[in-house]
């Protein structure tokens, strides 16, 4: 494909933006690179070396920053500066000199041309293509696939779309590729950041618990047996003495503020709110209404508050069409699963016996406490103990997702809720994909949780595939018991 001298001469002026590919030119990156790595940057990194790496996520959760870490450390281990490439593929500029179904296409044929001077289809050392925001460009998928990314072609992708990106990914680009979703900071990650949260000593100590808990947790499952684990967990609590109530106080302080990385250094807690309403607003304006079809701005503004409000509780449709006017039940259907797209909230379904996920009657859940807290005009704000119970609740949800990773090395194996046939509930149960069992789990946030309080483990043990026993999040106590293992919050967020 062959493009006018006067669109490449403009493409290559905004690619050679200082804050995008400086390093043709410098050698190095173009501005300051957060020294803070996310945990799982050194597994999309790895990756990124033998497949196609999709990696979708909410705005602002640090997938821009993750990119930029990467390419810094290729240039650090030798790369070429011009076996790099980065853009942005919403960036006005681009889609304005650009037709859709041209834009990446032209784009690479830029670079090649004034940067590679090497036909991309057949360079003999390996070359980086980073694309920011590829579902602003309708035909992403098939231009890639055109490419094969080889051992000598790495494309890492990178978008807000979710489910969008995967699908296209999966229907038009066969065979190896890796598709990482990225969340706000899991408490662990938190932690590391914010040093009000935690010292250099409890740094250290973080990371090495960390992975002693999750190994003992496995070992447990794969036993069937939770001694394990609770040898593990009195292990982690004697360890942790002189920290004990300020680890337990950390915990409580990411309810309230949870795990975007910008909030979370931000001392200034009205500042931290409007971050996160501004945040909520991009969401609605840049992904919402130009790719889903999202027409009307004040209802989608008015149900994201909504859902808020009923986030842990079942979604009751009709009862948002009456506080929805205008708003009929496919439009509803339409945004809240646009939401759910862009990363915002989780719709859980009902694990039953017949078939692994039940859509009927979902639960929401939002991503993180604080961005759900700042819907709300509430972040950062002391909340009553039912209302921490609520929060606690959403963390371990968000947090079971990344367990589910560790354990099953997958992001597809689900985390579902449970309620059993005389309308009990067990609070989540997490697939097993190695064994074809499930794990339950409680979230009793509260003084003196007990033994009682496994009611709802108990009956799923005892009535469903179980590795014999379940888990639950307690407040501060660790309860040993033959069929389950109680966790305080703060050990189960940092083991996850």
């Amino acid at each position: 494909m062959v493009i006018s001298q006067e669109l490449e001469a403009e493409i290559f002026k905004v690619l050679s933006r200082p804050y995008w590919n400086a390093w043709w030119s410098t050698g190095k990156v173009g501005f300051a690179v957060q020294p803070f790595e996310r945990s799982d940057l050194k597994y999309i990194t790895k990756r990124l070396e033998d497949t196609l790496v999709m990696v979708v996520g909410a705005r602002q959760t640090g997938k821009t920053t993750m990119v930029s870490q990467i390419i810094k450390g290729k240039l650090a281990e030798g790369v070429e500066p011009k076996r790099l490439l980065y853009a942005e593929l919403d960036e006005e500029s681009l889609q304005l000199a650009c037709k859709p179904e041209c834009l990446l296409m032209d784009v690479i044929e830029t670079y090649q041309k004034r940067v590679l001077k090497e036909d991309l289809w057949s360079v003999q050392s390996p070359t980086y293509l980073f694309l920011d925001e590829v579902q602003s460009v309708p035909n992403w998928a098939s231009v890639l696939k055109s490419l094969k990314p080889t051992a000598n072609v790495k494309v890492l992708a990178t978008g807000s779309a979710s489910v969008r990106i995967t699908q296209a990914g999966r229907e038009t680009l066969p065979g190896r590729k890796a598709v990482y979703k990225v969340f706000p900071l899991k408490f662990a990650d938190a932690c590391r950041l914010s040093n009000k949260w935690a010292d250099g000593d409890n740094h250290r100590k973080i990371e090495e618990w960390r992975y002693k808990l999750r190994e003992a947790l496995v070992n447990s499952i794969n036993g069937r047996n939770p001694k394990l684990l609770l040898e593990a967990l009195g292990d982690c609590k004697i360890a942790f003495t002189p920290t004990l109530l300020q680890m337990a106080a950390a915990a409580e302080d990411y309810l309230l503020i949870g795990g975007y990385p910008k909030p979370v250094t931000t001392p200034d807690r009205q500042e931290a709110q409007r971050l996160l309403d501004d945040y909520a607003e991009d969401v609605i304006m840049k992904d919402l209404m130009p790719w889903f079809g999202v027409r009307d701005h004040a209802n989608a503004k008015k149900l994201l508050y909504l859902l808020a409000s009923a986030n842990g509780q079942e979604l009751n449709v009709n009862t948002l069409l009456q506080r929805l006017q205008g708003s009929n039940r496919i439009t509803l259907e339409k945004y809240v699963n646009a939401f759910e797209e862009t990363a915002l909230v989780t719709l859980v379904d009902n694990w039953s016996k017949s078939k692994m996920g039940s859509t009927k009657h979902p639960k929401v859940y939002f991503n993180d406490c604080g961005l759900r807290n700042a819907i709300l005009g509430q972040y950062g704000a002391p909340a009553s103990d039912a209302e921490l119970g609520v929060l606690a609740e959403t963390a371990v949800h968000d947090h079971l997702r990344r367990l589910a990773f560790k354990v099953n090395g997958s992001q597809e194996c689900g985390v579902l809720f449970n309620r059993g046939a005389q309308g009990n509930e067990t609070d989540f149960v997490m697939k097993l994909s190695q064994q074809q069992e499930t794990l339950p789990i409680e979230v009793k946030f509260r003084r003196q949780a007990g033994k009682r309080s496994a009611a709802g483990i108990r009956r799923f043990v005892n009535e469903e595939k179980t590795p014999g026993f379940g888990l639950t999040i307690t407040q501060d106590e660790i309860i040993a018991d033959d069929q389950q293992a109680g966790i305080p919050l703060w050990m189960f967020l940092m083991l996850c």
